[in-house]
């Protein structure tokens, strides 16, 4: 498949897929069946007590699996002895928490997301969703002690405290029962440090007939505003140090050449089904063939294409196979200004990524603080998720943004100041 390069104003490289050869896009999680889960006697909750992260893309992704075939359950066996290890879910049944039943669960969540909360569901039209939508990262990681442990665990109290026989996310009269639920779960991730908002500074440089309206739309979906730059200059410390004035995140200013251009604004304003995939960066590439020399398996796959690439169907001797296996590599990528709900899987002959060279940008600058321009801010009221940074980092942002031309103006003067100082010292000796 070809592939050409298409440059912008901005430094970085984005690379153009033509959409009409690619694999077909992954369609919605299929709704989970409505096989019962028995509720337990209910408990007093305890404090969640997990360690401050910022939920990140694994080092090793599996390609897109059946959501209840054998390799895609046992990744939940991990999950599963950490619950059960947990005062408030020690005495559950193994028919009612076991691996299976979370990848259900974990299953019937992402369904319903994408139902009610995403950006094309039926309340995208006049943008008023109840909650915002949890970021995909939370589903991927299968740590024991990461943020899927944490919306388990938050999910099983609420199940518990409202004395439910089975979590339903498709009947419609258990809608509000479920916006409760994930409203719970969002507050625990949270409260644990899993799930951060956005602290944002504006750039002086942002117009003032916009910084109302941008305010807004952060004031909505969980963030804050900030008059103060203020950074956490030691971000590895996991609370950062007792101030008056949070700490900023993130710095927003106005990229009148790339993210915040005129070619951007009015793509902005582009009705919702006219939304175009159009750039992307790879995330990852899986190649089978090195796992099966170095595992002795082949990693299953619901991509039909594989046949048509070279791969093959079904398992040992083609025969009764319930799911499908590919015997080529897969590319994890990430579709510019998307949010990573939209990230999949295609295969690697598709696109022409080295994803190590990618993922070595560090758009954070030298306080640990995002630099991003306006449309971050405009793409939540869109998505109803938070966008991934680095799509929307400003390059040469030293350059660009008035608070960092003042602090390196300042910095100047300092060093001259002191530079004199120097030699008038020099001359009295």
């Amino acid at each position: 498949m070809d592939n050409s390069s298409s440059s912008s104003s901005s430094s970085r490289s984005r690379q153009s897929l033509n959409l009409s050869l690619a694999p077909p896009l992954q369609p919605p999680p299929k709704a989970p069946s409505s096989a019962p889960l028995q509720a337990s006697s209910a408990s007093l909750p305890t404090p969640i007590s997990a360690p401050i992260s910022t939920p990140t893309i694994p080092p090793t992704l599996i390609p897109p699996l059946e959501p209840f075939s054998p390799y895609e359950i046992s990744k939940f066996i991990g999950l599963d002895l950490a619950l059960r290890s947990h005062p408030e879910l020690a005495r559950e049944g193994a028919t009612i928490l076991n691996p299976r039943a979370l990848a259900k669960l974990v299953q019937g969540i992402k369904y319903f997301q994408d139902v009610h909360l995403s950006y094309h569901s039926k309340l995208a039209a006049n943008k008023q969703w109840p909650i915002i939508k949890l970021p995909d990262q939370i589903f991927r990681c299968r740590k024991p002690n990461g943020p899927l442990f944490t919306l388990l665990l938050s999910a099983y109290r609420k199940k518990q405290e409202s004395s439910w026989r089975q979590f339903d996310f498709v009947s419609p009269k258990r809608y509000t029962d479920n916006m409760i639920l994930l409203t719970q779960i969002q507050n625990d991730l949270l409260e644990s440090g899993f799930l951060k908002r956005p602290i944002v500074y504006f750039d002086d440089n942002v117009p003032k007939q916009h910084i109302a309206h941008y305010t807004d739309i952060l004031t909505k979906f969980g963030g804050k505003v900030v008059t103060e730059y203020n950074p956490n200059t030691n971000p590895k410390t996991s609370v950062p140090p007792m101030s008056t004035t949070p700490k900023v995140t993130h710095v927003v200013a106005w990229d009148a050449e790339e993210h915040d251009s005129n070619e951007t604004l009015e793509s902005d304003n582009k009705p919702q089904q006219t939304f175009e995939k159009l750039y992307l960066r790879t995330l990852t590439i899986h190649d089978p063939k090195a796992k099966k020399k170095s595992a002795g398996n082949i990693v299953e796959t619901n991509i039909v294409e594989t046949k048509k690439k070279g791969g093959r169907m079904g398992g040992k001797g083609n025969k009764s196979a319930s799911h499908p296996v590919y015997e080529h590599p897969m590319a994890y990528v990430h579709w510019w200004y998307f949010p990573s709900s939209c990230d999949e899987w295609m295969l690697s002959s598709d696109v022409n990524n080295d994803p190590d060279e990618e993922n070595n940008f560090d758009g954070q600058n030298e306080d640990h603080v995002w630099v991003v321009g306006c449309k971050f801010i405009r793409d939540v009221a869109k998505f109803n998720e938070w966008g991934w940074e680095p799509d929307y980092v400003i390059s040469n942002c030293e350059e660009k943004v008035t608070l960092f031309k003042n602090i390196a103006k300042r910095k100047s003067i300092e060093e001259a100041k002191r530079l004199l100082q120097q030699q008038q010292q020099q001359q009295k000796q």
